[in-house]
């Protein structure tokens, strides 16, 4: 797995330009417009780019004409829609005539040689601005993502020889309010048709996932971002949160008239994604579930941040349901403590408190970061997959990344502050994840009738 930093070259002579250097290099080129692009008149360099791409796309960026054995400086410019700007870059071997920008060795700059994510992508990801900085305070799934263009400046040998500049779109869907007492929106395909039904549970922090919601709509999925804690109506914590509240969600996501099928489907994160795999083992209607972060074991209430509540996460009408409880955070820190209550925990008492994942009838999908900085959710997915196996569960998969953290988002989106003592990971771990999941996600959903 790569480092974080920029890669050793070995080339002692080799200038690793930062992209204000190079921006400010660009601004006293004189470039043409030409299709595609900008190019200097004696250049014949040809171009091939879509002139969009949606958010979640890999960007294809191949060039015909470029001398072989030259390197090539490549240098993401985003404008955010407060018209501020962000960016990266990277410097890439041009090995052939034709070059693939997602293909090309990487030499220098910003991204990590050996990264396994598209280079278009991955200078989007390693760009200079703050997730939170990024995504704002609250998410806009409707103006997400939060820029109003990505242009790829192309330098070699000291000057300008191109500018391609494309628009990354968020779909347009149907968004509508559930009704009741349900809190949390509803984002429909743009095609007008019905689709496979899943419920997007958000973590702890209540912060709901809209844009995941708003992603899976253009997959072709009614999705339903589904608040628990928080909103109008609802517990401040992730305690004694009605089970009642969570299956009257997945029974009015079933009867609307855009979802097909008669099952649905949970994507859920941290808290939500052991709410997703309870739900799923308790409910019929209930097909896929894909916990990204989430945990195989139920436990207390408040226990992810914070002091424990002492009661549990999850109100169900179950006496045999029970919980593990872990000591106060300022005692132990996380993600030891949940380690150390797993440790302490009696066979019985464990028993009592896994959820019967082997119920779900549906393909589960466990997604874990092995530096998870808030609990060890490899471990606590690792309990959920050796129960499935054991009891001879016919679909899911458990898909580990080593150097990933807490904070396994969606791709190419930009990833810095999402490491640290907090999350866990390093930027590398992150992206390679992010890349890598999403399309099992979107598989596994598939599957949905």
């Amino acid at each position: 797995m790569p480092s974080d930093g920029p890669p050793a070259t070995g080339r002692e002579s080799r200038r690793v330009r930062s992209r204000r250097q190079v921006l400010a290099l660009l601004g006293g080129t004189a470039s043409v417009a030409l299709t595609g692009g900008t190019l200097a008149p004696e250049e014949s360099l040809a171009v091939d780019q879509p002139a969009s791409v949606r958010v979640d796309e890999p960007i294809e960026l191949t060039l015909h004409g470029v001398p072989v054995g030259s390197e090539l400086e490549v240098v993401l410019d985003g404008e955010y829609t407060t018209g501020e700007t962000f960016g990266a870059t990277v410097t890439v071997e041009a090995q052939t005539s034709t070059l693939s920008l997602n293909e090309a060795p990487i030499v220098g700059g910003d991204v990590p040689a050996g990264l396994d994510v598209p280079t278009t992508g991955a200078l989007i990801q390693f760009a200079d601005i703050p997730w939170a900085a990024y995504a704002g305070e609250t998410v806009d799934p409707e103006r997400w993502p939060p820029e109003t263009s990505l242009t790829y400046h192309l330098v070699a040998d000291d000057r300008s020889i191109g500018a391609l500049t494309l628009e990354r779109w968020h779909p347009v869907t149907n968004v509508v309010e559930p009704a009741g007492d349900l809190v949390g929106r509803v984002f429909e395909p743009s095609s007008g048709g019905p689709g496979p039904g899943v419920l997007v549970l958000h973590g702890a922090d209540g912060t709901p996932q809209e844009h995941v919601a708003a992603l899976l709509a253009r997959h072709g999925f009614t999705a339903f971002a589904l608040e628990y804690v928080g909103g109008p109506g609802l517990p401040e914590a992730v305690v004694e949160v009605p089970m009642a509240y969570v299956k009257a969600a997945i029974d009015w996501l079933r009867d609307r008239e855009r979802v097909a099928g008669d099952r649905i489907g949970i994507w859920g994160i941290g808290r939500g994604g052991e709410l997703g795999l309870f739900a799923g083992s308790l409910y019929d209607g209930v097909g896929a579930v894909v916990s990204v972060g989430g945990s195989g074991i139920l436990w207390e209430g408040g226990a992810v941040r914070g002091r424990p509540a002492g009661t549990a996460a999850w109100a169900v009408d179950d006496s045999s349901r029970s919980y593990l409880s872990v000591v106060p955070e300022e005692q132990t820190e996380r993600p030891a403590r949940y380690a150390e209550a797993l440790a302490a925990a009696g066979e019985l008492e464990t028993e009592t408190a896994t959820i019967p994942v082997e119920r779900i009838d549906g393909p589960v999908l466990l997604v874990s970061g092995d530096d998870d900085g808030v609990w060890p959710s490899t471990r606590l997915h690792a309990l959920a997959a050796e129960r499935l196996e054991a009891r001879g569960h016919p679909s899911f998969d458990h898909l580990r990344y080593t150097d990933a953290g807490r904070q396994i988002l969606q791709p190419y989106l930009p990833l810095r502050g999402t490491t640290g003592p907090a999350y866990g990971g390093t930027l590398a771990g992150n992206a390679e994840a992010a890349h890598a999941h999403w399309p099992r996600v979107l598989g596994t959903l598939s599957t949905l009738p």
